[in-house]
């Protein structure tokens, strides 16, 4: 059986089709799970932030404009929860780094570097600007063009494709100021 197509699904969806919008869930909930676990850095928050996307996408599927593939108004959904996240948990701006998964190297002396530069990775990326740190993520772990990374932020393309490049020099900087 071929699979359908987002918009068909949303098709179906709207014609009293619950089970269409189940198909959509399943297809796309490890991606914005992902996202919002790279966020916010908290599995359970990261849950929790993605049954809301859902639910918000559910009740909001009328105001979907389609000018945007569908994954992408999910994206801005995650990314306006965590910024909302954010705003009512400040302390919780800083990411943890335990328990975040990591590759298994072959060795334990392998493994704890990894693990080191990991770490020193992730909180260079959590220092970075809202912008910077969002569309870095949105472009390396999610793989997303520049201009759907520009349609999520709501930015033109050359600003999404800047602010990647402003990222990784500021990463690259602060790489070498701690070497």
């Amino acid at each position: 059986m071929v699979s359908e197509s987002d918009s068909e699904l949303l098709e179906r969806f709207e014609q009293g089709d619950k089970e269409a919008f189940t198909e959509l869930v399943n297809r796309h909930q490890k991606s914005v799970y992902s996202l919002a676990y790279r966020l916010v850095g908290d599995e359970r928050e990261a849950g929790d932030i993605t049954q809301k996307v859902f639910v918000n996408a559910f009740s909001g599927v009328s105001r979907f404009r389609r000018k945007s593939e569908f994954k992408t108004w999910l994206f801005r959904i995650t990314i306006n929860l965590c910024k909302n996240y954010f705003r009512s948990n400040p302390e919780k701006r800083e990411v943890p780094i335990e328990g975040l998964p990591l590759a298994q190297p072959e060795t334990p002396l392998t493994r704890l570097l990894e693990e080191e530069r990991n770490e020193r990775l992730k909180a260079m990326v959590d220092r970075l600007p809202e912008k910077q740190k969002v569309t870095l993520i949105l472009r390396i772990y999610q793989e997303l063009s520049y201009k759907e990374i520009a349609r999520i932020v709501n930015c033109a393309e050359g600003t999404a494709k800047a602010n990647i490049f402003h990222a990784l020099n500021a990463l690259r900087s602060m790489w070498k100021e701690e070497d």
